[in-house]
């Protein structure tokens, strides 16, 4: 790629001032060493819903197949950082509508965003509150690195502006509508739909109409930069408009709760350029000499809603341009979810408690349900009757039925691993035949195939390739009438053998690829299955049916766990989906 001369300007800003070494802007793909997620930090003007727990699952899920397929290299890192912010006008107005100092108000809602994180077992490493002094400190740094490299100024502003974004929003992102009780036009965002404010006020600005090329030259520097594609071709199209220069402060009389401005008490740092630092907090910045902030930074992904895509995608790595540090490796970009296929509001009643939720259906239960259901790409919708339904064929009847099934007392009375018999007449016949050899191929190929959906964020068709392979076992041992052989006749108890040993490695390395997905249904399978805990890995779901090809299965003779309890309980439909039912009939 030939890059403009101005981007060449802006790339000597980029060293590291400390070491005087050159600093890459665009930072190599593939790190060997660690591994950086996270999510955004949540605002707490409102409690968690189902898009801040999809958000945070999907960055669960990805830093957990990071570590699973890393267990055996030189990887010795991960980061999961997640949190909530805790500053603007927003949160202001929330804390005066319910008589609060703001601190109070914030440490009540952050609470239970801890909570969400607790519940459903995200393995967050960090969790960082823009109300913290190690905050401040990165914000006011950040902020004095900026104004040093010339991208701060101080300039009158006049715009519109949405309170509910915490955002100015430019003519060609307004729309008019018209009350239909009052007859009042008045403006929106296109983006949001919420309603715009006319504000005028003395600011400080961001130079970033100069970093139109730089931004759109990051974005095409590598086609997974913005993913799905979707989202990267809408930000290419809007950076066909040259980048208007952005206010960066609000003045304390209209905005007192935020991070003051270095050297100016009369203003306070703009909400987005605030919350944006924390991912250089969560690595340690700004202790530039620290092994952590040297270590984790950049970024490997952002994981966000398309709503703020832009401050992700366009702002954010403006700002680091501008300060001279590295840019983010990635940003995934998911879209909304709908309840019954419709927007989910409070005015409708429709908005979905995960919370609540959770109680009926389990928190593993409701995050398989969220990993399957959503799509990056398109609207994604929760129903009742998807969720129910979902999980008792998958989780119940297919995954835990058949587990059940192949673990009986009778099928292995010594409670043992079983192995195939290798070179007797039915070994030969087990592999001829036509359930049998479509399990072992499957499962030998199944940890090759999930992996570019599992790198992608293609959750769902993972456990989509993950639950045929479950259901190929379940035909298999169907078929063949497992609880008909008798272990008395050795022609029969051969043959079983063969095809429990079939039916035990697939549901093994079927556990081990979910592990990302439902960490602790998976371990509990993989407990009941005998297998050690170092033996959980992407290498070890890579190497299946070992004894097939007459090399020693490290697996078999190991003895099964004790739990008999089920694994995934069968659940009672609501009254709301049996009644319709009912009606239906």
């Amino acid at each position: 790629m030939v890059l403009s001369s101005s981007f060449r300007t802006l790339l000597r800003l980029n060293r590291q001032s400390r070491s005087g070494q050159y600093v890459a802007l665009f930072p190599n793909w593939n790190r060997a060493k660690s591994y950086y997620v996270t999510t955004p930090i949540y605002y707490v003007n409102s409690v968690p819903h189902l898009g801040h727990l999809y958000t945070t699952i999907l960055a669960d899920a990805s830093c957990r197949w990071e570590k699973m397929k890393n267990v055996n290299s030189t990887f010795t890192d991960s980061k999961l950082v997640t949190g909530t912010d805790e500053h603007g006008l927003k949160v202001k107005q929330a804390a005066d509508a319910q008589q609060m100092d703001p601190l109070v108000f914030c440490d009540q809602v952050s609470e239970r965003f801890r909570k969400m994180i607790k519940v459903f077992g995200i393995d967050a490493s960090d969790f960082v509150r823009t109300t913290e002094q190690r905050h401040y400190e990165a914000v006011q740094h950040f902020w004095q690195k900026v104004e040093e490299n010339g991208f701060i100024y101080k300039g009158q502003y006049k715009g519109w502006y949405s309170i509910p974004d915490e955002a100015y929003v430019s003519e060609s992102a307004i729309t008019l509508e018209k009350d239909k009780i009052s007859g009042e036009t008045y403006r929106i965002s296109k983006e949001s739909g919420h309603r715009l404010q006319w504000m005028e006020e003395e600011n400080y600005m961001f130079k970033l109409s100069a970093f139109t090329d730089q931004v759109r030259e990051w974005i095409l520097s590598d086609s997974q930069r913005v993913h799905p594609v979707k989202f990267r071709a809408k930000l290419l199209h809007e950076l066909q408009t040259p980048l208007e220069d952005i206010s960066i402060s609000r003045d304390v009389s209209k905005v007192p709760w935020g991070v003051p401005v270095p050297g100016d008490s009369a203003h306070r740092v703009y909400v987005w350029f605030d919350a944006l630092v924390n991912y250089l907090t969560a690595a340690g910045y700004p202790q530039v000499n620290g092994t952590t902030y040297s270590n984790m930074w950049p970024a490997d992904v952002h994981i966000v809603g398309q709503d703020i895509m832009r401050f992700h995608a366009v702002y954010w790595p403006a700002f680091l341009l501008a300060a001279g540090l590295k840019l983010p490796k990635q940003v995934v970009v998911h879209s909304h979810w709908l309840c019954d296929n419709r927007k989910m509001s409070k005015s409708t009643g429709n908005v979905v408690d995960p919370f609540e939720t959770a109680l009926s259906v389990t928190p593993e239960g409701l995050r398989y349900f969220l990993l399957k259901q959503g799509v990056l790409g398109d609207d994604c919708n929760f129903s009742e009757k998807l969720l129910y339904n979902g999980l008792n064929s998958d989780l119940a009847n297919d995954y835990g039925n058949c587990l059940h099934r192949i673990m009986g007392k009778r099928l292995n009375p010594l409670k043992v691993y079983p192995g195939e018999l290798v070179g007797t007449s039915n070994a030969d016949h087990a592999i001829d035949d036509d359930s049998i050899k479509e399990v072992i191929i499957s499962v030998q190929h199944l940890a090759e195939e999930i992996q570019p959906y599992y790198r992608d964020f293609y959750f769902y068709k993972g456990i989509n390739a993950i639950m045929k392979v479950v259901q190929l076992v379940n035909i298999m041992v169907t078929k063949h009438k497992v609880w008909e052989l008798k272990r008395t006749d050795s022609n029969q108890a051969a043959f079983l053998d063969t095809v429990l040993y079939c039916s035990y490695e697939a549901m093994r390395v079927c556990s081990i690829l979910l592990q990302p997905i439902a960490p602790e249904l998976a371990s509990f399978a993989l407990s009941k299955l005998g297998v050690p805990q170092d033996c959980r890995g992407l290498d070890d779901a890579m190497k299946s049916f070992a004894s097939l090809e007459g090399g020693q299965d490290k697996m078999v003779g190991q003895p099964l766990g004790h739990d008999m309890k089920p694994l995934f309980r069968r659940l009672e439909l609501p009254e709301s989906l049996t009644s319709k039912q009912s009606q239906a009939q």
